[in-house]
């Protein structure tokens, strides 16, 4: 069984299109290899290696690393649109990792790594109801203003 996040001892970077898939066929342990879809020359390399303490955190994964030296983590989560990936408070890029799932390069040290799923879809829609409450709410003070000085004053 595959860990949720893990670091691979080898990484092949900067293949064509298609041969990572094919390379992939031929493999019996993804913990052994991993193709990372980066803009590398293509090389093949030993992974920094590293300990993972991984816990799930709303809608992704809190990840404490220790990082003997720069490597590749792989998260094995499909790879769709939407995945954001924090090293220390800072959104840096990730890659697809063997065609389907996450891949994302760590410095050596202690960092605590964030992946969030918040698809644009969802940013965009949660923006779009804020504005139409703040714009009701808006409405409502102004009839309410408007109702409130339309009463005449009582006086003795």
């Amino acid at each position: 069984m595959i860990e949720r996040a893990f670091l691979p001892r080898r990484v092949r970077v900067g293949l064509p299109d298609g041969d990572a898939l094919n390379e992939m066929a031929d493999a019996t342990d993804f913990r052994d290899m991993a193709w990372i879809k980066a803009p590398l020359p293509q090389q093949e390399f030993a992974n920094g290696t590293g300990r993972l303490r991984i816990e799930r955190a709303g809608s992704g994964f809190a990840i404490d690393a220790d990082m003997d030296a720069n490597g590749w983590m792989v998260i094995s989560e499909p790879a769709w649109k939407g995945w954001r990936a924090y090293i220390d408070g800072h959104r840096m890029q990730m890659f697809f990792a063997n065609e389907a799932f996450l891949g994302l390069h760590v410095p050596a040290g202690h960092h605590a790594v964030r992946i969030v799923y918040l698809p644009d879809a969802f940013v965009r829609g949660r923006a779009i109801s804020f504005a139409t409450a703040a714009l009701l709410l808006a409405a409502v003070v102004t009839w309410i203003t408007k109702l409130w000085g339309s009463h005449p004053k009582m006086t003795d």
